[in-house]
């Protein structure tokens, strides 16, 4: 049982840092964007 729940708990974290990851490069992304039009300016 402790293992089973070990693994889903491993599981959901995995998908979690996944989101975090994502979002943060969606995020540097739009900086950088905007860093950029900010540049032409």
């Amino acid at each position: 049982m402790e293992r089973k729940w070990l693994g889903i708990s491993l599981n959901n974290q995995d998908k979690l840092m996944e989101m975090l990851i994502q979002a943060f490069q969606k995020y540097f992304k739009k900086l950088s964007c905007i860093s950029n039009a900010l540049q032409d300016l």
